[in-house]
């Protein structure tokens, strides 16, 4: 394992990670900086810091086109930078504002995906203050359904969207840790 993290160390790269929400972008994206030594961004981070508002606020007053510009921006601009980062990419509705990104030669595109029973497992509900509401667990089961339903819709948007990032990779349900470790490996062999 040390050996292919020293390869990956020894190139500049920059990995976009793309997936619906609570599929794990941010979690698994500090875990796999951690892993290979680089930095990491959230751009919801990013859009909070930048427009500052939560990203309730932000959905509510900017519309989707001026979202997608915010977050290409968001990106870009981190992509100047020269360190070797992961950027967790939050839902971006138009495959026009990312698609000439993610065929960058020191970009590497994956595309997080799991069933919605996980997704919907690791579903967390905040209040307009993007703080954690104290009773999220109860609140989930007794709107399952409903958030169910919403998790496949959202997977057959993004699905389509997505389809131009070509390499995919399927949390599946795994720990964090287990899926940081692969994606060293992916990262690794894309070098």
């Amino acid at each position: 394992m040390q050996r292919d993290i020293r390869i990956v160390q020894s190139m500049m790269k920059n990995v976009l990670l793309f997936g619906v929400s609570c599929v794990g972008k941010t979690t698994v994206g500090r875990g796999l900086s951690q892993a290979l030594g680089w930095r990491f961004f959230d751009v919801d981070d990013d859009i909070i810091r930048q427009c500052q508002c939560t990203i309730q606020e932000f959905v509510d007053t900017y519309s989707c086109l001026e979202r997608n510009e915010v977050r290409r921006e968001i990106i870009e601009k981190h992509l100047e930078e020269s360190c070797d980062k992961i950027i967790a990419v939050s839902s971006m509705h138009y495959r026009s504002y990312f698609e000439d990104i993610i065929q960058r030669e020191n970009v590497l595109a994956i595309h997080l995906v799991d069933s919605p029973q996980n997704i919907f497992n690791r579903l967390v509900f905040t209040d307009d203050n993007d703080q954690l509401m104290e009773d999220s667990e109860s609140y989930k089961l007794k709107h399952k359904r409903h958030y169910l339903k919403e998790i496949r819709e959202n997977i057959e948007f993004f699905s389509d969207i997505y389809s131009v990032i070509p390499t995919v990779y399927n949390v599946n349900g795994k720990t964090p840790d287990r899926v940081v470790a692969e994606l060293v490996t992916i990262v690794s062999a894309k070098q």
